[in-house]
């Protein structure tokens, strides 16, 4: 469905990059995901998330275990977020995708 068609102003859409505390996306690595969005225009572009940099955070409190929930305040602040990745065996983190888009993937290194 186009953006337009559901109502969405693409100058709204941001396509956020989840490399949790890996290092971000380079230029050439974002421009590579752009031919990844055919058919969808995006507005306002690729951002990277930084998952060292507070202040981007918004703290939505503690796990029962007491590890702070913080996540990218660009994420939690959107009207609607929609996760693509793959889901497959990683060979140190159990497996990849799924939740981990947005835990590790948009969170602060202090829930990752």
């Amino acid at each position: 469905m186009r953006a337009r068609g559901a109502g969405i102003d693409r100058r709204n859409i941001l396509i956020l990059v989840p490399p949790a505390c890996n290092r971000p996306n380079e230029s050439q690595e974002l421009r590579e995901g752009r031919r990844l969005r055919r058919g969808v225009r995006v507005g306002a572009g690729f951002a990277n998330h930084f998952a060292r940099d507070r202040e981007a955070h918004v703290d939505l409190g503690r796990t029962p275990s007491g590890v702070p929930i913080l996540i990218d305040r660009r994420f939690v602040d959107a009207d609607l977020r929609i996760v693509v990745g793959l889901v497959e065996p990683h060979f140190m983190a159990g497996y990849s995708g799924g939740r981990k888009l947005v835990a590790p993937g948009v969170a602060h290194q202090d829930t990752s």
